[in-house]
């Protein structure tokens, strides 16, 4: 919390870490503070990294680890509403059911899980509320840009920069078809890129008077299980793209220089 500590770092490391056996590892959940603060021209410490690494989710076959007594058709619902956090997979028991671990790890307003993405918008964001109904609108399956600003009653150039800075933060993505020309592919459609988030604002934030009154059975039973393979294939489009990308030279012939992606088509 202190706006000196970069700079303090600074003057240590010219005076005596760079010179020293140390190795300074500096690292942050935060995405905008470590670009910005840490990483970005105008920080004291531009200019003094060795190197630096984006830590991203796991893919499903290493998050799997996680939840080692689940057979595949659990695992896939896991990753589907999970995705590849280490402290969200940590959060289910392998030894009790996909639909049991969401009733009380994630619809009960204890949980940890229960109020996760609006933390993570509030750590990021000033102002999160514009934020919150953009992916509200994606989740709900609006995923162009003309959609998405109808939605949050903004012209479309007033959307450009809530979109572009959820890019930013790695929590949309904006995707084109596969064979789209390269440079025909700022065109494309957004999606939200963690499965969490989007089961969140698909299933736990339209719910959330139900929940708070301690009805995460009914919320289950009435408004998740019956819809949930649909959301899955979203999911299992993901864990196919991974395995394609993965073992699709050795397994299924596929070119190396190929690439793999989505593609929707009139």
């Amino acid at each position: 919390g202190d706006p000196a500590l970069p700079s303090l770092l600074q003057r240590f490391w010219d005076q005596h870490g760079s010179r020293s056996s140390l190795m300074l590892v500096l690292c942050g959940s935060s995405v905008s503070f470590m670009e910005q603060e840490v990483l970005a021209h105008r920080s004291p410490l531009f200019g003094r990294r060795t190197g630096q690494i984006e830590l991203l989710p796991l893919t499903y076959r290493d998050a799997a680890g996680f939840l080692p007594r689940y057979p595949p058709e659990q695992l896939v619902p896991a990753y589907g509403i999970l995705g590849g956090m280490p402290m969200y997979q940590r959060q289910f028991d392998s030894s009790a059911s996909v639909a049991r671990n969401v009733q009380r790890r994630i619809l009960q307003p204890e949980a940890l899980l229960y109020a996760e993405p609006e933390l993570l918008l509030r750590m990021e964001l000033r102002d999160p509320g514009v934020y919150q109904s953009v992916l509200q609108a994606v989740a709900d399956g609006l995923t162009k840009h003309n959609e998405i600003a109808g939605r949050i009653g903004k012209p479309a150039t007033s959307a450009s920069p809530y979109l572009a800075t959820l890019e930013r933060l790695r929590l949309l993505e904006r995707v084109a078809p596969i064979t789209s020309p390269q440079g025909k592919r700022s065109s494309g459609r957004y999606f939200i890129r963690d499965p969490f988030l989007r089961f969140w604002y698909r299933f736990v934030q339209p719910n959330r008077s139900l929940l708070e009154l301690g009805e995460a059975q009914r919320v289950w039973n009435q408004h998740i299980g019956p819809r949930l393979d649909e959301y899955l294939g979203a999911a299992f489009e993901a864990i196919c793209r991974e395995y394609v990308g993965r073992y699709g030279e050795e397994t299924l012939g596929v070119l190396p220089a190929g690439e793999v992606g989505r593609f929707w088509s009139r």
